[in-house]
């Protein structure tokens, strides 16, 4: 049986979410921040499959046990909350440079450091 216990988080928050709330796509993730692992689930296909899917596949609950343990629907609340977060300031900056376009990114995506996820 696989193990769904959560692995240790240092923290709620850190400065790359600080960012990511400054900045809708900030590419950087902290391992050990709970923020960190709702924003990479907010923008991830897990999600995008549930939203898609209208139900929640085993897969992504899986994930979500691993960042919420037991309380993993809640966590999933999160998530959607940081989804629409992410959306509205992506919508926001479009609306302000006049344009419909999604914006492209201004750093890389995938970057290799420690305490990444």
């Amino acid at each position: 049986m696989t193990n769904l216990t959560p692995p240790a988080r240092d923290r709620e928050t850190c400065d790359y979410c600080d960012r990511a709330q400054a900045e809708a796509d900030w590419p950087l993730y902290r391992a050990q921040c709970v923020g960190c692992a709702v924003r990479a689930l907010a923008q991830g296909p897990l999600f995008h499959a549930a939203g898609v899917e209208g139900s929640i596949a085993a897969p992504y609950r899986k994930a979500l046990a691993q960042v919420f343990g037991d309380d993993w629907r809640n966590g999933h609340e999160r998530v959607k909350a940081e989804h629409a977060r992410i959306k509205a300031a992506r919508d926001l900056t479009r609306s302000a440079s006049g344009s419909d376009a999604p914006k492209p990114l201004s750093r890389l995506n995938s970057v290799t450091q420690p305490g990444l996820i």
